[in-house]
């Protein structure tokens, strides 16, 4: 009893500042919501899932889907019940299982809804949530291929160019060996690390069959790894440890309770929660020391 009522605590501190709805996209017609979301959040009967459901009215035989904006989720259960209650589609998907097993080979979890035109109560369930924003579009299949060629497009670019700022450094520092250059590789890797963890990038292309290595990376590898070369690299950049020594030794110290964190909320969830706020106020104090140092004689910051 007691630990059911540690568990229901936990996971009502993480639900706290989580938005989650089902939303229709701006281009959707000829599908409607009959009702606002009823968000049921979690039960107590499985704490480990978090529960949001709405009703739709399909107005014709043209097929739509949803489209889950949050990649990183470990089981995602989506049911599509007809006006009866019966359950007609379920689908379960998430980071936990093997790319290959999803119903589209997507960065993003795709469901189908492919069913005649009438009523229908959509009710998902999601697992191992995160204090985030949890949208489910509602998208026509026309207008998701188009959006989807677009998407994979910029992603393109934008890998692309970090990919040729990487090599430009490398080569700076090849000739002429600045510290700050290779510094700055570092950092550009911790910024794809990153990227490639916020839009499922990694996991679709780079290992799409080991969803344990997928979950160590989304939890404890990228997010430190981006914060640690943001660090190191700005602290070497803005000259911190000359102008503000004592920023460097709180920047450090916020790192390490980042990590310390992060390898306890395998234990404590909650914790994951409060190390979003530690990750975030890097950068707070990192920016206000920036001018600083401007104001101090370091013209460069001005450019940070």
């Amino acid at each position: 009893m007691v630990k059911r009522i540690i568990q229901v605590f936990v996971y009502f501190i993480l639900v706290l500042p989580l938005q989650a709805q089902i939303v229709l996209d701006d281009t959707t017609s000829d599908i409607f919501l009959t009702d606002k979301n009823s968000s049921f959040g979690i039960q107590l009967i499985d704490v480990r899932y978090y529960w949001i459901e709405t009703k739709i009215n399909k107005a014709t035989s043209s097929d739509f889907l949803i489209e889950c904006l949050a990649p990183q989720l470990k089981e995602v259960n989506a049911y599509v019940l007809n006006k009866n209650g019966d359950t007609i589609r379920s689908f379960l998907t998430g980071s936990d299982y093997p790319f290959s097993q999803r119903f589209l080979h997507h960065k993003n979890f795709i469901f189908p809804l492919n069913m005649e035109p009438g009523s229908y109560t959509i009710r998902i369930g999601v697992r191992n949530i995160q204090p985030d924003e949890l949208y489910f579009k509602i998208r026509s299949d026309h207008f998701f291929a188009e959006y989807a060629i677009s998407e994979y497009f910029f992603l393109g670019c934008y890998y692309g160019v970090l990919l040729i700022v990487l090599l430009y450094n490398l080569f700076l520092y090849m000739k002429g060996a600045l510290r700050v250059h290779i510094l700055y590789v570092l950092y550009i890797i911790g910024c794809i690390a990153l990227s490639v963890r916020e839009d499922g990038i990694a996991y679709q292309y780079v290992f799409p069959n080991f969803p344990a290595f997928n979950f160590i990376f989304n939890s404890y590898l990228a997010k430190p790894l981006f914060l640690s070369t943001f660090i190191i690299y700005s602290v070497s950049f803005l000259e911190i440890k000359t102008y503000v020594p004592l920023i460097k030794k709180i920047l450090l110290s916020l790192l390490f309770a980042y990590i310390l964190m992060l390898l306890l909320s395998m234990i404590f969830p909650y914790l994951i929660l409060f190390s979003e706020y530690v990750f975030f106020s890097v950068f707070i104090i990192v920016y206000i020391a920036s001018l600083f140092v401007a104001k101090k004689g370091n013209h460069f910051a001005y450019y940070f």
